[in-house]
């Protein structure tokens, strides 16, 4: 295994970080924010497709709007 001259920088800066602010510091919510919030996402949808994405998409996932489905001024 050769592991000479495989070092390349970085192009972008990460960024990491929450998608959305807490606003507590109540440990139980911190835990458990995140599962709320699939939880609450996964009802407002009807497909099982949409339903998966909110489960195991990446963070700040959301289904792609139709042209005639009117746009949620929240998700925007």
């Amino acid at each position: 295994m050769h592991t000479r001259a495989t070092f390349k920088a970085e192009e972008q800066r990460p960024v990491y970080g929450l998608t959305t602010p807490v606003g507590t510091f109540d440990i139980w919510d911190l835990q458990t924010h995140e599962y709320k919030a699939i939880a609450r996402d996964w009802r407002s949808v009807a497909s099982w497709r949409d339903k998966l994405g909110y489960a195991f998409g990446p963070p700040g996932w959301a289904p792609v709007k139709s042209e005639t489905e009117p746009v949620s001024p929240s998700r925007g």
